[in-house]
């Protein structure tokens, strides 16, 4: 990329939010002014703008992939394999909690090395693992999980060669007095990528430094992440390309052009996306698109850089240079959104992974919880000086389309307790109806646009808008818990900045604990909702009653969304009927794409 083309993307990137926020202003005015008929309608015009910002990015996100042209990016083929100059890494972060999450860990290690056995043997595996929070620094039950691990990880040695490596943290005392990995994920690749450069933050033995010192990138992912077939070479062609090699500026310490981190496109895996009617209602479809590739994303079409969300390909010298020592510790809960800005995060949308979804609510809304609280605690990005890694305070390198993003992430929060805030509103008077018709499209504009861009999938989106509104007090509730959490925790106690719970911890409840942990989360929303329908009843609005009585058990609802489907044996005469297609399909490819044509159909 020349000077000039990044002048350009760095125009556009500040192009971007300065029409979301002015168009959105305006609009607010003019609303409110057309729609006001009193002192009451002014007082909720920032929460008319939380609402119309919605819409008015909704519709720019939607024009702005006809008039910038989606680039993507280059890549080298490397059909002979992976080169030794661009030797990696496949890192499985995990929380062993058990000898199982253990094995099973190792057994993603050799699956993914089997479906990209064309990367060659300069691609290699390792499990970076955690072990559970605990009030030591050693535990009940250690001996057995670090036992399970490396017998695993030593009898996929000795079975699939010695690729693959076992990398388990020592527990440091944290500032809430447990003992825990430093700065869980975020830590243990900043103390991995230390230790492929001499570090000894890791306990590795001299053979494995031996095979790892020439380590350039890490492909990291999380242990519910699925490295689909091929994407390992992708990924490593995609960085390793002259045009995307990172050049960092060293007064900043940020990448400037080029990138230090890849980051694939990431759908929901089929079968969590159908696991329960409440994962089909949020999960977003799932399964691999094979014409996704073709679509841009929003960042990267106008500012050449993307938002990274913990998968990817990282250059380990670009990492080391930027971020070591640069975050501070014990605050940065959601560091994937400085870890892109600063690494100048790339977009491959041609290049999959898989990803789990949450079956129940109660996980569900908790990691929304967890993501939010992880938002919040980045705000101070937003100020020209932002805290660094010796405890300081140090001029802020992002610049307006990073801190836009900072910014979006609140402001989105923010949309579900304003949406339901002025609906509420709207139960007790009349004049606030047209913001609370404003507010419902808010909520489901995103399934609108996409309900027009394919219109045989209008039905899936409906149900998506319909279970939105439904469990709106629970969204709602999460989002101002999470909001008044993080900052109470950021500003006063100093402490329990980096809570966090695994998704497979997060989804073993039962249904009852799934109804308790919902109505936990969404308190403030449900209180609000029996609060205006005692009002309705007061005033003999039957209609406004029942649907804030419907609110009031949204959490019931959303439990019973979250019971898995009983599988069914097919019908005798439906299963021989898929075992004839079957057969069929299997014969096309054994009869016709064969050697002599080239295995072309």
């Amino acid at each position: 990329m020349t000077q000039s083309q990044s002048r350009t993307q760095s125009r556009r990137g500040s192009f971007y939010p300065a029409v979301i926020s002015a168009v959105s202003i305006i609009a607010t005015a003019i609303f409110t002014l057309i729609f006001s008929t009193g002192a009451g309608a002014w007082a909720i015009a920032p929460a008319v703008l939380i609402v119309l910002s919605e819409i008015v990015k909704g519709v720019t996100d939607a024009v702005i992939p006809r008039l910038v042209t989606s680039r993507g990016l280059p890549r080298l083929a490397l059909r002979g394999g992976v080169p030794s100059q661009a030797r990696t890494i496949v890192i499985i972060t995990a929380l062993l909690s058990s000898p199982e999450a253990a094995r099973e860990a190792a057994g993603r290690m050799e699956r993914y090395s089997i479906t990209n056995r064309d990367a060659g043997e300069n691609l290699v595996f390792g499990l970076l693992a955690d072990l559970p929070e605990a009030q030591a620094a050693s535990a009940e039950g250690d001996a057995e999980i670090i036992a399970a691990a490396q017998q695993a990880v030593a009898e996929l040695r000795r079975r699939a060669g010695d690729g693959f490596f076992l990398f388990l943290r020592r527990r440091e005392r944290a500032r809430e007095g447990v003992f825990r990995g430093w700065e869980r994920k975020r830590g243990a690749v900043c103390q991995l990528m230390r230790a492929l450069r001499g570090g000894d933050d890791i306990d590795i033995s001299d053979a494995a430094r031996r095979r790892l010192g020439h380590i350039q990138y890490v492909i990291a992912i999380d242990a519910d992440t699925r490295l689909t077939a091929g994407a390992a070479a992708e990924l490593i062609g995609t960085i390793h390309h002259p045009s995307n090699r990172p050049v960092i500026n060293p007064e900043t310490r940020t990448v400037t052009r080029g990138h230090g981190i890849i980051q694939p496109r990431i759908v929901t895996a089929l079968r969590d996306a159908d696991a329960t009617a409440l994962a089909r209602a949020f999960s977003g479809g799932g399964g691999v698109d094979i014409y996704g590739g073709s679509r841009g994303e929003i960042y990267q079409d106008i500012s050449g850089k993307s938002s990274f969300v913990g998968k990817g390909i990282i250059d380990v010298d670009a990492y080391l240079q930027c971020l070591d020592g640069r975050l501070p510790s014990n605050r940065v809960l959601s560091h994937d959104l400085p870890e892109g800005a600063y690494l100048r995060c790339g977009f491959a949308g041609d290049i999959t992974l898989t990803d789990s979804h949450p079956a129940t609510a109660a996980a569900y809304y908790e990691r929304l919880h967890r993501w939010t609280r992880g938002d919040w605690q980045n705000a101070p990005w937003l100020l020209p000086r932002v805290p660094g890694g010796g405890g300081d305070m140090t001029p802020n390198p992002m610049d307006c389309i990073d801190k836009w993003r900072v910014l979006d992430n609140l402001r989105r929060s923010l949309l579900p307790p304003c949406a339901l805030a002025i609906i509420l509103l709207c139960f007790n008077s009349a004049q606030y109806r047209p913001a609370a018709a404003a507010a419902a499209v808010a909520l489901v504009f995103g399934h609108i646009m996409a309900a027009a861009g394919k219109i045989r999938h209008i039905l899936i989106h409906l149900r998506r808008a319909a279970a939105r509104l439904l469990l709106l007090p629970i969204e709602a509730g999460v989002y101002i818990s999470a909001a008044a959490i993080a900052l109470f925790r950021m500003t006063v106690t100093k402490r329990r900045l980096l809570q966090w719970v695994t998704a497979a911890d997060s989804d073993a409840v039962t249904r009852r604990g799934n109804i308790t942990r919902c109505l936990r989360l969404a308190l403030a929303g449900v209180l609000a909702a029996l609060a205006a329908g005692a009002v309705s009843v007061s005033r003999g609005d039957a209609i406004s009653a029942a649907l804030c009585a419907v609110w009031c058990l949204s959490p019931v609802f959303a439990a019973a969304m979250s019971g898995r489907r009983r599988k069914k044996r097919p019908p005798a005469r439906r299963r021989a009927y898929l075992l004839r297609s079957a057969r069929a399909a299997y014969r096309y490819f054994t009869d016709f794409i064969t050697a002599e044509n080239n295995f072309l159909p």
